[in-house]
């Protein structure tokens, strides 16, 4: 059954505590939601199970993740992170939601990678394109991993916790498969939430900052480090790159061609330039939903 986004959403406790972010909507939340419902409308709407997630990833969709500049700095910030708390030996590492791995492309850590999606299909395309030594990609999704307890030393939990029915016991897995005192670094959005974004995109729900941080503490994690976000950066940056998709296919459409914007120099100078700014030392950030955590040792 559909959601209707003006309706109220039934949610578990966790849920409740995400919906307070951002209470009331601005002109931009609105756009938001416009563009995504032009975006999914060819789309399958999301009822709960995993094929829902089968038609987001293909073999050709690769490259395009790879050099997508939003991808390369979130996962070199990943890297950079994981290069400072495990300065002595090469952690092993669990990606969840991993989709197509693109992380393991930008991850300098030589130590054993495990990458967990619940597409069948997503899993499968991943092993064939990261036939590499010490790689290995899981069928899997929370509350529910397909790991050993106390089996890694990080884990990478990127735009999946709202995808989570039940967000405190998919942290509470995470807290299982973590070795003590190892790293949980996660990212949520904390844009306005619709209700029509359920259907739509599979989210039950947005945080803030501190409806994060609490949750994280409720699970018995410390939070350690906030890493910047850039919101105005790469909201701008999706108003244009949804005017350039545009574009791509009224060019395909006009050439008979396959124009993919990727491809472009200037893309790749664009690209460049922003890793220059967003790179650029900075302070850690006290109000973000992009975070590491810790699982505290335990005596």
């Amino acid at each position: 059954m559909r959601t209707p986004s003006s309706a109220p959403i039934s949610c578990t406790a966790g849920d409740r505590m995400g919906l307070t972010a951002a209470q009331s909507p601005g002109l931009l939340d609105r756009l938001d939601l416009l563009l995504l419902r032009l975006a999914k409308r060819t789309r399958p709407r999301f009822d709960g199970n995993s094929a829902f997630y089968d038609v987001f990833f293909g073999e050709r969709d690769l490259e395009k993740y790879v050099r997508d500049v939003r991808n390369r700095w979130r996962f070199a910030l990943v890297d950079r992170v994981l290069q400072r708390r495990f300065p002595d030996r090469q952690p092993d590492v669990l990606d969840v939601g991993c989709g197509l791995g693109v992380a393991r492309r930008f991850l300098s850590a030589q130590g054993t990678y495990v990458g967990v999606d619940m597409s069948a299909a997503t899993v499968e395309l991943a092993r064939r394109l990261h036939p590499q030594a010490r790689t290995d990609f899981r069928l899997g999704s929370l509350p529910h991993l397909p790991l050993p307890s106390a089996s890694v030393d990080a884990a990478i939990c990127l735009e999946v916790l709202e995808h989570v029915g039940d967000d405190r016991k998919a942290l509470r897995e995470l807290r299982r498969v973590l070795r003590p005192g190892g790293f949980l670094i996660v990212s949520v959005p904390q844009t306005f939430y619709w209700g029509a974004y359920r259907e739509l995109i599979g989210h039950f729900r947005h945080y803030t900052p501190e409806s994060l941080r609490d949750l994280l503490q409720k699970e018995r994690f410390e939070l350690v480090e906030g890493l910047p976000q850039f919101h105005r950066v790469w909201r701008t940056y999706y108003y244009a790159y949804a005017t350039a998709l545009a574009g791509e296919a009224l060019a395909r459409w006009i050439t008979g061609r396959d124009v993919t914007l990727y491809d472009t120099r200037t893309y790749e100078r664009v690209a460049r330039g922003l890793l220059r700014i967003l790179d650029a030392p900075r302070k850690p950030s006290r109000g973000s939903t992009f975070v590491v955590a810790q699982r505290p040792e335990e005596t």
